[in-house]
């Protein structure tokens, strides 16, 4: 499959970690792109994927939802985990099923970050 994108004006592009990643202006929003293997746990595809890239993530998840699946997408769910409300910050997973794959999206960055940048992140993970 095919995705077109452009990257917002002020984002890095960064492939230096274990997964592509994008990075906010300021410097305070980072968008992973994890590919895995899916399984019916969608939870645990997307711990799969926060461990590729911070083997000591450990969040608990708050909430999640199934979302309608659009364009070539089968399944569609989104993962909010707590954070400490003195950190300030937020961790999102985005997960989309296709065949055997799971493709997510992590999403961690300071409130006022994904506040101020709210726009460009719909738009890149959508």
């Amino acid at each position: 499959m095919e995705n077109d994108f452009s990257i917002p004006v002020g984002w890095v592009l960064d492939r230096s970690g274990n997964a592509p990643a994008m990075v906010g202006p300021e410097g305070d929003l980072t968008i992973w792109f994890v590919e895995r293997e899916h399984s019916a746990n969608v939870e645990e595809v997307a711990r799969a994927a926060w461990k590729t890239i911070d083997p000591a993530f450990d969040s608990k998840v708050i909430q999640q939802a199934s979302m309608p699946a659009d364009g070539n997408w089968e399944e569609l769910y989104q993962i909010l985990y707590q954070v400490p409300a003195k950190e300030s910050r937020i961790e999102l997973a985005v997960v989309r099923k296709m065949g055997s794959r799971a493709f997510v999206n992590l999403v961690r960055g300071s409130t006022a970050a994904v506040s101020r940048r709210g726009a460009q992140l719909t738009e890149v993970i959508k």
